[in-house]
């Protein structure tokens, strides 16, 4: 009986997966960024894990937003390569420039704030590629795959997957009250069908789409707009 549980656990898991090309992943630590800029005005926990929102704010008087340069967290790269660190950077105004494009559909982006303005802030806390050829050839092979995601379910991540950690806050740009904090990371999924397959990158990029996607989304909500359309990842 505990053989026949097992096997379809690692299908259960398997099947998942291939239908995914980035996962959600528990942070494995968090930076002084967010401790330093969200420790004042949280009043609660928000139902998305790793996330804290204050209650009764009245989302929908915020029409525009100022939105900071991304940055990569002090600590995280003090510990990287010249090679790695101008990678990483790259990653960051992709990021930047995706979200100014997606969150400019529903508000002003503006550089000097007024009334009704929200300030955003992220900060990249990790970063990894992935490893192409091993990650390839886990995705064609079904019996590979589901060794995977049994690497994924003790392991929080798949082998050769690249990930991305961030965190992020948002600010009444008047009078600096916390709105929303949180942190996040993300992995590569089993997904073979994936324009990201041959990209070490591709994972990180997958990632930082569904965030763009996933941040529009939930303002969508706070603010109860009409047609919210979910990420899918």
């Amino acid at each position: 009986m505990k053989r026949i549980q097992v096997v379809l656990l690692i299908s259960f898991f398997a099947l998942l997966e291939a239908c995914a090309s980035t996962l959600q992943a528990k942070p494995e630590n968090q930076s002084n960024f967010l401790q330093d800029n969200a420790q004042f005005g949280i009043a609660a926990d928000a139902v998305v894990p790793h996330v804290h929102a204050r209650l009764k704010v009245n989302w929908a008087a915020y029409d525009k937003i100022q939105l900071k340069p991304i940055v990569i967290d002090d600590g995280f790269a003090s510990q990287l390569s010249r090679d790695r660190g101008e990678a990483i950077g790259l990653v960051t105004k992709s990021f930047y420039d995706m979200l100014a494009e997606r969150l400019s559909k529903d508000y002003a982006l503006v550089e000097e704030p007024t009334a009704g303005t929200m300030t955003v802030q992220v900060a990249v806390t990790q970063a990894e590629p992935s490893w192409i050829a091993p990650q390839l050839l886990s995705k064609v092979s079904w019996q590979l795959q589901a060794l995977n995601s049994v690497v994924t379910y003790f392991r929080g991540k798949p082998a050769f997957a690249g990930e991305i950690t961030i965190q992020f806050t948002v600010q009444d740009a008047m009078t600096g009250e916390m709105l929303f904090a949180g942190t996040d990371r993300r992995v590569g999924g089993q997904t073979l069908f994936d324009r990201e397959v041959f990209n070490s990158w591709g994972d990180v990029q997958n990632s930082l789409e569904f965030w763009t996607e996933q941040s529009a989304y939930h303002l969508c909500l706070a603010r109860r707009g009409s047609n919210c359309s979910a990420p899918k990842a």
